[in-house]
Parts: C-alpha cells; structure tokens; sequence
C-alpha cells in the first residue's frame, strides 16, 4: 500500500488531479469487494477457508502490485513522452520565433528594397523630365534662331534689293544729269553757230527766242522726271532707307508712309515690323496689325492671281509666328507654301520643310520637304537635311549621308549656326 501511495503522490505531482482520480476510483472499484470481504468474513470459518482466502488476497494483492508496476511504467513513459513533446514544443517555439523573426527581417528588407526602387523611379523620372525640358528647351531655342536667322535673311535680302534699286535710281539720275549736261552744250554749240552766221539769216534773228523755248523745254523735262522720282514709290522707299540708315526714324517713318499708302506690299509689311517692336516709335501693335493685314491682302491678290512670288510672300506672313494676329497661321503658311511649291519654288520647299519640322513636329514630312529643296541645291536644306540624317530625324540614322549633304552646303559656303547649350 506504501508503494501505491507513492505512485499516487507521483501521479499528482505530474498529471495532476484528473489523472490521479481516474486511478484513484479504478483502485477503489478493484478492491472494493475485497474490503467488503474483509469486514464481513465470519469468524466461524476454519483455518482452511482463512487460509485459502488469505492466497487469494495475496494473488489479488500481486496482480494489483503488477498492475501498479504497469501502471508506474506507463506513468513513466506517459512522463518522458511529455518531457519529449515539451521539448519539441519548445524547440518548435523557437523555430517559429526565428522564422518569424526572418520574415520580419525579410519583410522589413522587402520594404527598404521597395523603398529604394521607388526613389530610384522617382530619380529617373525627374531624370527623364529634366532631359524632356532640356530637349525641349534645346528645340525651342533651336526654332527660335531659326526664325531669327529667317528674318535675318529676309532683312537681308530687303536690304540688297532695296539697295539695287538705289544703285539704279542713283544712275538714272546720273543718266539724267548727264542728258542734261549733254543738251547745255548742244544749247551752247548752237549758240555759237548761230552767232557765227550773219545779221540777215533768220536764225541769228530768232536764236534768243529759239534758245529760251529749247531752256523752257528742257526745264520742263527735267522737272517733270524730278517730280516723277519725288512722288514714285520707289524714290519714298529711298528716302526712307536713307532716313533710317541716318537714324532719322521720323522723316524715315514719313516716306514710308507714303510709299504704304501708295499700295507698296513690301513697305507695308515693313512698316507693321517698325510698329510692332517699336523701331524708333512707341510700340503700336493696333497699327502694326493695321499695316499686316493691308500687306496681307495686298499678297493676297497677286497670290490668288497665281503669282508665284506673293504666293511665297503671302506663306511668309502667316509663318513667322511673333505676329500673333490670325489664328492657324501655320497651317495657312503651309498652304501657301505649298501652292508656291507646285509651282518650282525652291526657297518654299525649305520653308515648307522648316514649317513640318520646327512646327507641326511631323519629321517625315520635314525630310519630304528639305530634301526636295536640297536636291534642287538650296544650301540651308542640305545643310539641315544632313542634321536630320545625322540625328535619324524621319530617316534612319546615316553618317556618311549625313556627311554628304553637310559637304554640299559647305560647298556652298553656308554658315550654319553654332548653338552651345550650358546647362
């Protein structure tokens, strides 16, 4: 009984109350019969029954030792088996610690990678917008000398042509002069021929009268011719080149005036130019408006006439894009370029080109046109068809064409514009 006692003590201290209840009422039910035979056996009975009893309880006393022995091993391996789940639930918390503690860890690098990447894309956004806005700005400035070096060149131009007109006015006048000189001395001749003659020839009578009708007549003419120049509207242009040149802005404003009233297209377009940067006057973009739109129609006209010139001068107008003062004026610039393209015009073709490229941002159609002009040996279109071919602009990138059309327009002795961009 001590032993079992023992394993009951056992028993609770490691399985606690339910395990040791359990054995407890299985015990109580085992050697319930046996107690009961114990207080009620009758003391009648002889020493064999005693002893035969006395047997039996001592085989129930060894099954109940051996099933006790059954019972402590089974506790015991019930125990190690516990220890063993103990130590593998341990063992497992642990493992699921340090799987948790790598997720986070993991998880945590998941993040800072994506973090970085995320500042990266930012980076090579602002990298791709600042190389978008530097492009741009590089085009822009790009579109903008070229309308500059444009209107340089029809300055130049202008200036040329009006510069030839000055030469031959300059030399009629002296053609004049000269008839003039030349009529004084036939005047003179005659004068002494006829005071050569004698006191009865009618001339010598009559040569004074004759001599002031030839002066009069004369006169008349030179001062018609002086009129004429005065109010043509070429001598208007001259004196307002003149004054200008002079840095008389005034006078030169006055003549050009006139030569405006008097339906001169050129001056026209001239005078909107003066108004509306204020060259030499206050800046008036009302009447530099009113003097575009004469000179506009004034092109109008002549280009609607199938003039092939005003075709071009008319694309002109619309295609400088400061004016600001009629909607869609590229698109009407291309148009009348075009039509002055059907026509052979060269000088369109590369305008009609420039348009597409600087424009209307449309590459295919700028080579179509450059390099219709620079087959025709128009420098500035070979020299920008080799850029396009250089840059593979609307054609597949090409050195060595972009070589060949560069060498034309040096050839030439075109001068392109060197732009240096700091950034």
């Amino acid at each position: 009984m001590g032993a079992l006692i023992d394993i009951i003590a056992e028993g609770i201290k490691q399985f606690g109350g339910e395990i040791v209840g359990g054995i407890l009422f299985a015990v109580a039910l085992w050697m319930f019969p046996g107690l009961r035979k114990f207080f009620g056996r009758d003391k009648a009975r002889n020493e064999d029954d005693t002893e035969a009893e006395t047997r039996r309880q001592l085989e129930i006393l060894q099954e109940e030792e051996r099933q006790l022995a059954y019972l402590k091993e089974a506790l015991k391996r019930h125990d190690e088996a516990l220890k063993l789940t103990e130590t593998q639930t341990v063992e497992e918390s642990r493992r699921k610690s340090e799987i948790q503690r790598q997720l986070e860890e993991q998880r945590k690098e998941e993040e800072r990678v994506k973090a970085e990447i995320q500042r990266k894309q930012e980076e090579l956004r602002k990298a791709e917008e600042k190389r978008a806005e530097e492009a741009r700005r590089k085009v822009e400035l790009a579109r903008q000398l070229e309308e500059k070096r444009r209107e340089e060149e029809r300055v130049k131009a202008e200036i040329q042509r009006r510069q030839g007109e000055l030469r031959q006015a300059e030399a009629r006048k002296a053609e004049e002069a000269r008839q003039r000189e030349e009529a004084q001395r036939q005047l003179e001749s005659m004068r002494g021929s006829l005071e050569a003659q004698s006191s009865n020839n009618w001339w010598y009578n009559h040569y004074e009268e004759f001599i002031a009708v030839a002066v009069l007549f004369i006169c008349g003419v030179c001062v018609f011719v002086d009129v004429r120049l005065f109010y043509s509207v070429e001598a208007q242009k001259e004196l307002g080149d003149k004054y200008q040149s002079a840095g008389d802005y005034s006078q030169a404003l006055y003549w050009y005036r006139k030569a405006a009233d008097n339906g001169d297209a050129e001056i026209q377009r001239h005078l909107a130019s003066i108004y509306y940067f204020g060259v030499g006057v206050s800046q008036d973009k009302a009447e530099a408006k009113k003097w575009w739109t004469q000179a506009t129609e004034h092109y109008r006209q002549a280009a609607e006439r199938e003039d092939v010139q005003a075709q071009f001068k008319l694309g002109e107008m619309y295609d400088f894009p400061f004016w600001n003062m009629d909607t869609d004026s590229f698109s009407k610039a291309a148009n009348w370029y075009l039509k002055a393209t059907e026509q052979g015009h060269i000088q369109a073709q590369y305008r009609l080109g420039a348009l597409y490229y600087f424009n209307f941002k449309n590459n295919h159609e700028a080579v179509k046109w450059y390099r219709m002009a620079a087959e025709q040996g128009d420098a500035r279109a070979q020299y920008h068809l080799g850029d396009m071919y250089e840059n593979g602009y609307g054609v597949s990138k090409d050195i060595a064409e972009a070589n060949k059309w560069h060498d034309k327009a040096l050839e030439q002795g075109y001068q392109p514009l060197i732009i240096e961009f700091v950034d």
